[in-house]
């Protein structure tokens, strides 16, 4: 498979540590999409007692021409979760 220039892809690690999910995407607004439904999904599941207990994390990866690489935003410089607002969302602090 050939992968383009740009393309992003969402690894989604259920339980830390595993192996990631992979979910290719097109845009990073699908990427927040992906992101919100599989840990909304999860934590649904740890509420519901169907896992012992919650541990996930999420990187949003852009493919540099060579090599998968962290995706940051090329006006903020940060992140997708830190630009999500993960830290506030789950902190309750701003």
């Amino acid at each position: 498979m050939t992968t383009n220039e740009g393309a992003l892809r969402v690894l989604y690690f259920p339980n830390v540590p595993c192996d990631p999910i992979i979910f290719d995407v097109d845009s990073v607004a699908e990427a927040i999409t992906v992101i919100e439904t599989s840990t909304k999904l999860h934590l649904g599941m740890f509420a519901g007692n169907h896992c012992p207990d919650y541990t996930d994390a999420v990187c949003l990866e852009v493919y540099d021409g060579e090599d998968w690489v962290e995706w940051y935003h090329p006006d903020y410089d940060v992140d997708i979760e830190e630009y999500m607002g993960f830290e506030a969302d789950c902190t309750g602090e701003v």
